[in-house]
């Protein structure tokens, strides 16, 4: 299935989701201190309950394993929900690691010059504002980390 950077689509009984597919490869280099993805991301409703889970592609052409990926899901420090991470942790081993949803709550995984994967899933409240994947490098490199075009957020409101 193709996405467009932002569409609806029914699942399994007819539940509603979200996707939103990013469109444009975004680098970062020299910085530890994750921030909102400019495209995987969205306002929540505030006080609504969702579903989300978000396949993210990268990688760190020039300097492959040195600055390795640090993310979380929301928007700030405050904790609004739980997620899970699957992906290669920074010591380039399979690892699944359950956090927070909050800035504090960051995973870290391991880059490569070749395209790898990591998969989210999770819940969160929504507060009225943006939210989504934040990201940056897990060790500061002039080395850039990049998401690459095709990695995708998927969500729907549960309540």
């Amino acid at each position: 299935m193709s996405l467009s950077p932002a569409s609806s689509h029914g699942v399994g009984g007819g539940l509603p989701f979200t996707a939103i597919a990013k469109t444009t490869q975004t680098s970062i280099a020299s910085n530890v201190t994750p921030a909102l993805d400019p495209e995987l991301r969205f306002a929540f409703a505030s006080g609504g309950v969702y579903w989300f889970y978000a396949v993210l592609i990268y990688a760190s052409p020039a300097g492959a394993g040195t600055p390795d990926l640090k993310l979380y899901f929301g928007e700030d420090a405050t904790a609004r929900g739980t997620m899970v991470g699957l992906g290669f942790s920074t010591s380039d081993v399979a690892s699944n690691a359950g956090v927070l949803c909050n800035s504090a709550g960051t995973l870290g995984y391991g880059t490569a010059a070749a395209n790898r994967t990591i998969y989210l899933q999770g819940t969160y409240t929504g507060t009225g504002n943006a939210a989504g994947v934040a990201w940056s490098q897990n060790t500061s490199s002039t080395n850039a980390t990049v998401m690459q075009v095709g990695s995708a957020l998927y969500y729907f409101q549960v309540a």
